[in-house]
């Protein structure tokens, strides 16, 4: 697997993540927190008086006090980048995630009272929030390809639709420790193909054909028809524990460990197969009783979003996503991004993006393929 090219890949990686968090950890971080309330800090049940409580706690969990807050929201990063790729020609790669939340994620009455001053947050969902069972939710996360003046698309390929119900438990400070916080736990049970119709163990059938008897795959390998493998039919269903985990200073305050370059977000989930379609017939990995999850295991991600002290630049976060099979480093991929918002003004974010791969796991159709890629375009959370 760590071939010369790989080398470099890894070596320019680990170097870019390396340059950029020693170079703004000599930064201060500009953004403060001093004016901060007691109130935020203190345990909002034991303030006097309902109107104080109510305060307290709108303070403290601000999007539980605004009927603004969408039962739909995004889930993963949606990005569009134009991305190059080892053997294959340049494309667009989407990425669209969406959330659905069954129960409500405010507050506030659903009913609008005449009394306009009697809108207000109702005190017992408040309370009740921290002491809540967890969030139920539907997600959805899809991806496709359009190889726009590269070559035929149909109009796009679609690389992965991936529906999930989710259980998600909340511990705020009640799992922090001296130097980590589990801040969640979520448990979902998943479906995630790629759409397509071709089997993977399709043969030439016509007894006139020289290839007669042999997997149709194979003989487009041999011609470099590396076209031909996005049709592969691909899926599997899944159940898969995840948790995300706070690291360093500041790790028990979720809020200020999103925005301060100390603080270090983790997410690490494990998926258990249910059933799954990802046989190979091809390549060195033909008829070795090769299965998705020889590939993709365990998934870890590391992120660090920070503030700098560039104006058109004020934030950045940047990260990886290291994927892990059975087989371990044998079989391992690993997913780089920097996230930076150019922002030349109050009225105007451009979100930029860039994004490399390298190893398998590019593509769920020929998943065993090592592919590098590197992209650069946009990104919406």
């Amino acid at each position: 697997m760590f071939t010369s090219n790989g080398t470099k890949y890894y070596l320019l990686l680990i170097f870019i993540y390396f340059s950029i968090h020693n170079a703004h950890s000599r930064i201060t971080d500009q953004y403060t927190f001093e004016e901060e309330s007691s109130e935020q800090l203190q345990d909002c049940s034991s303030v006097i008086g309902e109107d104080r409580q109510r305060e307290c706690y709108c303070n403290k969990s601000p999007f539980l006090c605004d009927d603004r807050e969408s039962r739909f929201s995004s889930y993963k990063p949606n990005y569009a980048i134009r991305q190059s790729t080892d053997d294959d020609d340049s494309s667009f790669e989407v990425r669209y995630s969406l959330r659905y939340n069954f129960l409500r994620p405010h507050c506030m009455p659903i009913k609008k009272p005449k009394n306009k001053n009697e809108y207000i947050p109702e005190l017992d969902c408040l309370r009740a929030y921290e002491e809540r069972i967890g969030d139920i939710f539907f997600t959805f996360t899809g991806e496709f390809d359009f190889y726009l003046g590269t070559r035929g698309s149909s109009p796009v390929i679609n690389r992965l639709s991936n529906p999930a119900f989710n259980f998600r438990k909340h511990f705020e400070e009640t799992l922090s420790y001296k130097s980590f916080t589990i801040e969640w736990v979520n448990l979902s049970i998943e479906h995630r193909s790629n759409g397509q119709s071709t089997n993977a163990d399709e043969m030439i059938t016509d007894p006139a054909s020289s290839d007669f008897g042999r997997f149709r795959a194979q003989i487009e390998l041999e011609a470099g028809n590396h076209e031909y493998f996005d049709s592969i039919s691909r899926s599997a269903n899944y159940i898969a524990v995840e948790s995300k985990i706070n690291f360093g200073k500041d790790h028990s305050d979720n809020v200020l460990c999103d925005t301060t370059f100390k603080c270090i977000n983790t997410w690490v989930s494990a998926k258990l197969y249910l059933s799954d379609e990802s046989d190979v017939f091809w390549g060195d990995q033909a008829d070795k009783g090769v299965d998705i999850e020889d590939y993709d295991r365990i998934k870890i991600i590391v992120s660090d979003t920070f503030n700098t002290n560039i104006s058109s630049f004020p934030t950045s976060e940047i990260g990886f996503e290291w994927t892990i099979g059975d087989e371990f480093l044998e079989t391992d991929s690993l997913d780089f991004y920097i996230v930076l918002p150019w922002v030349p003004n109050n009225n105007f974010r451009l979100p930029l993006y860039l994004r490399a791969h390298y190893g398998p796991m590019s593509t769920l159709s020929d998943y065993t393929k090592d592919q590098n890629s590197i992209g650069i375009g946009l990104v919406f959370k």
